[in-house]
């Protein structure tokens, strides 16, 4: 991390333009002013109970949109080791995906979107929608909770079930 960054505004957006089609809102991080060098952003969900996945393998995938190659990457984290998805290509939405077998020590995990390089540059927008964490070994699209279907084990509060990590 950095010592300063601009002004940073993260919210819920509920316009038509930057969230998802299927969704009813999006996750926007807008970065304005320019910081220090290195300075970045990173949002974060920390799942506490990782006792349950030791030595099993998690997905993510995360649509996110971007006007600006090579910004933004998802990761997930056990408190061992951090596995990164590629960065955003910068053309509109795409879906990042992520897999990490988690360590057999794991007593959390934390799965986020960050920047990539430092946002010294005076503007910076990103938006983040359709969030799905499954047990399984590879990613797959978001299903809204009143659509969820058994595709491995997907987890929810220690349960079977979906997560939809959502602006809602």
């Amino acid at each position: 991390g950095g010592t300063s960054i601009g002004s940073v505004d993260v919210d819920r957006y509920d316009g038509t333009t930057y969230k998802r089609t299927d969704s009813q809102y999006s996750l926007k991080v807008g970065i304005t002013g320019a910081g220090s060098a290195n300075s970045y952003f990173r949002i974060a969900q920390v799942l506490v109970d990782a006792y349950g996945l030791r030595g099993r393998t998690i997905a993510l995938s995360v649509y996110v949109y971007t006007a600006t190659s090579g910004r933004v990457k998802i990761g997930i984290s056990d408190g061992v080791g951090t596995t990164y998805s590629s960065a955003h290509g910068g053309s509109g939405w795409e879906k990042l995906t992520v897999t990490r077998t988690i360590d057999n020590s794991a007593t959390s995990i934390t799965i986020y979107a960050y920047s990539v390089d430092d946002l010294s540059t005076p503007t910076f927008e990103t938006y983040i929608d359709n969030a799905m964490l499954v047990i399984h070994t590879s990613a797959i699209d978001y299903l809204p909770s009143d659509k969820i279907v058994a595709y491995g084990q997907v987890y929810r509060n220690q349960a079977t079930g979906a997560i939809p990590l959502d602006a809602t």
